[in-house]
């Protein structure tokens, strides 16, 4: 899931990988044998993440695809580290695990598993609104975010 959150928010978004479980025959006829690994529609993961899943595509199919197909017509970073948007905020410098996604989304994967929450820092000068629940965070401060499974920490600029 967490993964999934991470790739919906980047600028190539594909499902890829190798799983374990059953596989697409092989029918090609490579030598040697090219298997498929299991499958990886989002339904093969079962009813309940598969509805966490489809908030991803539909949030990324509706929003986010228009978005980052109009940032890479501009030629500039469209994965931005939190300095390059914010040069004068000393608080950016140094941070490896948040991003920006063009000038718009802040972006905080969860890379701890079974976490429920993460530090966030929100780079001052702006305030940020919660993707998900429209809470407002005024920046230039770092804080302990909610992050159910269902939820990557993410905030718009306003």
């Amino acid at each position: 899931m967490r993964w999934y959150q991470f790739g919906a928010f980047s600028p190539v978004f594909r499902t890829h990988g190798c799983r374990s479980g059953p596989s697409e025959p092989d029918t090609a006829t490579c030598k040697p044998a090219q298997g498929s690994c299991g499958f990886n529609e989002i339904w093969s993961y079962g009813n309940a993440t598969q509805v966490m899943l489809e908030k991803m595509v539909i949030f990324r199919s509706k929003v986010l695809k228009p978005y980052i197909q109009e940032l890479t017509k501009l030629g500039v970073p469209t994965m931005r580290p939190l300095a390059y948007e914010f040069p004068n905020d000393s608080g950016c410098r140094h941070i490896n695990d948040q991003y920006m996604l063009g000038p718009r989304y802040l972006v905080a994967p969860v890379t701890v598993q079974n976490a429920t929450s993460r530090k966030m820092y929100f780079p001052k000068g702006v305030n940020w609104k919660h993707l998900w629940s429209a809470q407002v965070v005024t920046g230039g401060q770092t804080l302990t975010v909610n992050a159910p499974l269902d939820q990557i920490p993410v905030y718009e600029r306003q």
